[in-house]
């Protein structure tokens, strides 16, 4: 006899009970096009899902997205079922393994887990089905985003209004009704709020820079060479402490396995009193091939001086928008004075290069006053 073909049951699902999966998608970030992920909660019994954006699959991502949600929806579902593959935990048999921040996430809402079995996506059916439903008609065409976590607030009221509106598949009326139901099944949100972030610790090396999460480099500070750092993994954003939990830096976290070289921006700070090292840094290659010849010609002073400037620079401004404005002002004046690369970048984060500054209120009237006439 043959082996028997494989049988589904059907599950039934109740109000306020909810699934959790991941789904990838091509984005335009800061210019550049790269593969994200996104993050989906959906709530079979009314078919309605939430979406967050984010660049990895790990714990600290699992858990921002459901606090994100969580806060959106007003509740915390009674029950989540989720992939076997997520950063939240694995099963293998019957043994469950969460991770360390997704456990704690869990018992501070109080919502209980069902880790679905592997290659077992019908028990989880309703979110891989959500996965491309919103990938489809939320995330096409590729999404332009400049700030994620602005991105990522809209998303939720997007998803909210397109969702909600849709007829249920079975029940037909508004899935958007059918979701009260599950509003008002969820569990109440704690009294105070819980921090997705996981804490490490890492040596510096002897520039002040750190190795983490899969050969990611991060410059932390000069005077933490050789110094432990303890390290804070956000879902976007990383950031280092000094012994004392002092955190002497901050910056947006990157995910994969490093392919690329130093970070131009890290570099500014070091080459401003080392500048020997300029001609072959990662920030030389960096900025247009217009500026990086005018500072090839700079005496040793001088290109501190500049080096100084630019490492300020990218506090308030990307790298990209300072080398622009230090290739426009080269054009304009034909030479490099710092003073007008801060206008510049001033005008390119205000109205524009192209625009005329607002002209403001009139102040004939006071001409008058002065030249002896009545107001």
């Amino acid at each position: 006899m043959g082996r028997p073909e494989a049988c589904f049951l059907e599950l039934v699902w109740s109000p306020g009970e909810a699934q959790a999966d991941f789904g990838d998608v091509d984005i335009v970030l800061l210019g550049e096009e790269i593969r994200a992920h996104f993050f989906v909660l959906s709530f079979p019994f009314s078919n309605m899902g939430f979406a967050q954006v984010y660049l990895g699959e790990t714990s600290e991502c699992v858990c921002q997205g459901l606090v994100d949600v969580f806060g959106h929806v007003g509740g915390v579902p009674i029950r989540i079922v989720l992939d076997n593959a997520t950063g939240a935990g694995r099963r293998i048999g019957r043994r469950v393994t969460e991770a360390e921040l997704f456990s704690r996430a869990r018992v501070h809402y109080g919502f209980e887990v069902t880790f679905a079995n592997p290659n077992a996506g019908h028990e989880k059916g309703n979110v891989e089905r959500k996965v491309a439903w919103v990938r489809q008609h939320l995330l096409t065409p590729t999404p332009v985003v400049d700030d994620l976590a602005r991105y990522n607030a809209t998303l939720l009221c997007r998803c909210e209004e397109a969702d909600g509106r849709r007829e249920h598949y079975e029940r037909h009326v508004l899935q958007a009704e059918l979701f009260e139901r599950d509003r008002a099944a969820l569990i109440a949100l704690p009294a105070t709020s819980f921090s997705c972030v996981r804490y490490a610790t890492a040596v510096c090396d002897k520039r002040g820079d750190v190795t983490v999460d899969g050969g990611q480099r991060y410059h932390v500070l000069d005077d933490m060479a050789k110094r432990s750092a303890i390290v804070c993994y956000g879902a976007t954003m990383i950031s280092f402490a000094d012994e004392g939990g002092t955190v002497v830096a901050e910056t947006p976290r990157r995910f994969g396995h490093a392919t690329n070289g130093p970070d131009p921006v890290s570099q500014l700070r070091l080459l401003s009193m080392r500048p020997g090292g300029w001609r072959n840094s990662a920030t030389r290659l960096a900025v247009p091939t217009d500026v990086a010849a005018h500072m090839d010609a700079l005496e040793a002073s001088a290109l501190c001086d500049l080096l100084s400037y630019m490492a300020r620079w990218p506090q308030t401004s990307t790298l990209e928008e300072v080398g622009a404005a230090m290739s426009e002002v080269m054009d304009r004046t034909g030479r490099m004075h710092p003073h007008d690369v801060e206008m510049t970048l001033a005008r390119m984060s205000g109205f524009g290069i192209g625009s005329a500054p607002d002209r403001g209120p009139d102040l004939s009237i006071y001409d008058g006053m002065l030249k002896g006439g009545v107001a």
